[in-house]
């Protein structure tokens, strides 16, 4: 039986493990952490659970896909049901505005909140709705460096429509082409966060993610997405897989350039291919040690923004707020001008509250709330986190409760800090990056890791640094291409 080693137990390598063993191969699983997850993980502190990374479950069918591969069904697994309403936003001015997943009534609301008319939100969502159909085929679903994969699928489209796709216009400029008032503009352009990039230099193909999110749509998950893990946990234990927590991986073994497996806690343990999940620069440099013009290339990326998170266990309900919430910058372009130009969180940022026990309340103790406070940040490079933390701690508390009308401090019961310096502690991510590199080039899409190692045969990768990207559907989508790609090659 052919041996197969993943190294770390995120969504990629949960995806590639599942599989993989559900096709017969002696599957070992080595993450470093205590559990599975990677930066999907679950924090508890007293009565109240937090996810630790992504909140919003998109893109169902994804995973749908993955049971079905592995032998599972993910609705059996676990309970997710459609949002009705995905984000409310707060602007500096007193605004604020209902993000309804339905388009038409979201499209009103803009409408009658925002002053841009409704057709104008249809006009651009349909767009966005192009660009998803042109380009997912190739960029999403399959290897845009594979020729052959262009003409099996319909991928050509792709190449064909690239005028059409935009990408070598801004989002921000793209989006004044549809919308007028600031405010507007600034709720499309959050979407190039999803990627870790700047609106104002990332490319308007970045519009299929508020197509993801309002027509393929959002959704709750009960018990939070780390449900979501432990299910994708099970399934592949249950074919199979074994798991080794607390267990790094400190090299790749090669031979003549290909991997014949890995070392972990001082010995050798040999296998036939070898996925890595974790960070594609760290696989390379720390891992592989190798001294590829990969290796070389993805040092010189520009690196993904990285995140400060707050987990607030509150003593009160908040009526005002809904699961998302997002309190907005009231200069956007200074705050991401300071971020990747001055590698400091913004001096006024953008906030984004998540709070699951509003779906959810076993998440939290009667009369209580669960916050995920979020801002953007530079990725880590040795700023002082603990002078930014309080800075930024004195700035959320005060900007939340002017927006909402409420003093929150005296409610935070408890709280615990994470920084992009824990973040790269914990999970080796290239600088605390969360999205690997940044999409603020319209090229970026191609520089991605494919999921094949061209250098060092018998690697493979997934998981957010990888091809097709980062986020829960995407990373998994990487794990599912690795077993494919270990399958073909074990043939």
């Amino acid at each position: 039986m052919k041996r197969v080693a993943v190294i770390g137990a995120g969504f990629g390598g949960l995806a590639a493990a599942a599989i993989l063993a559900h096709r017969g191969y002696a599957v070992e699983v080595f993450e470093q952490q205590s559990g599975p997850g990677g930066k999907a993980g679950d924090l508890r502190i007293g009565g109240w659970r937090f996810d630790t990374g992504p909140s919003l479950f998109t893109m169902p069918a994804v995973f749908e896909k993955l049971f079905a591969l592995a032998g599972g069904d993910l609705n059996a697994a676990l309970t997710h049901e459609p949002m009705e309403l995905i984000t409310r936003y707060f602007w500096d001015d007193g605004t604020t505005l209902d993000a309804w997943q339905d388009p038409d009534r979201f499209a009103a609301e803009v409408e009658t909140k925002l002053g841009d008319p409704a057709p104008a939100v249809k006009r651009y969502l349909k767009r966005a709705k192009k660009i998803y159909d042109t380009t997912a085929d190739i960029f999403l679903y399959g290897n845009p460096w594979d020729p052959l994969n262009i003409v099996r699928t319909t991928g050509w489209r792709a190449l064909a429509g690239l005028p059409f796709i935009a990408p070598f216009t801004t989002m921000d400029r793209f989006h004044r082409r549809y919308f007028k008032d600031e405010r507007t503009i600034q709720l499309f352009d959050r979407y190039a966060t999803y990627t870790g990039s700047d609106p104002y230099r990332a490319p308007a193909t970045l519009a299929i993610i508020p197509h993801v999110e309002y027509a393929i749509g959002a959704r709750n998950l009960r018990g939070g997405v780390t449900a979501l893990v432990r299910a994708m946990h099970a399934l592949a234990e249950k074919n199979g897989a074994i798991f080794h927590f607390n267990a790094p991986v400190e090299k790749i073994l090669r031979k003549s350039d290909r991997a014949v497996g890995i070392v972990t806690g001082g010995a050798d343990l040999l296998f036939d291919a070898v996925v890595s999940n974790a960070d594609v620069t760290h696989t390379y440099l720390s891992l592989l040690q190798s001294e590829s013009e990969a290796a070389d290339r993805y040092q010189r990326f520009e690196p993904s923004v990285s995140g400060v998170v707050f987990y607030w266990a509150m003593r009160g309900t908040f009526p005002e707020l809904t699961v998302n919430n997002i309190f907005f910058s009231a200069d956007y372009r200074r705050e991401f001008e300071e971020i990747f130009d001055r590698r400091r969180c913004g001096s006024a940022p953008t906030v984004y509250v998540n709070i699951t026990s509003k779906f959810d309340p076993a998440d939290a103790p009667t009369g209580g709330e669960n916050w995920f406070v979020l801002v953007n940040a530079p990725y880590d490079d040795h700023q002082d986190w603990d002078i930014e933390v309080t800075r930024l701690r004195d700035t959320i508390t005060a900007k939340v409760s002017r927006l909402i009308g409420r003093d929150i401090e005296p409610f935070i019961a408890h709280e615990q800090v994470r920084t992009p310096k824990i973040l790269r502690e914990l999970t080796n991510t290239n600088h605390g990056s969360i999205y690997g590199i940044s999409s603020n080039d319209p090229m970026a899409a191609f520089r991605r890791q494919p999921v094949k190692c061209a250098d060092h045969p018998g690697v493979f990768f997934c998981g957010g640094s990888a091809h097709p990207g980062g986020g829960m559907p995407l990373a998994t989508l990487s794990g599912m291409m690795a077993a494919d790609a270990v399958t073909r090659r074990m043939k």
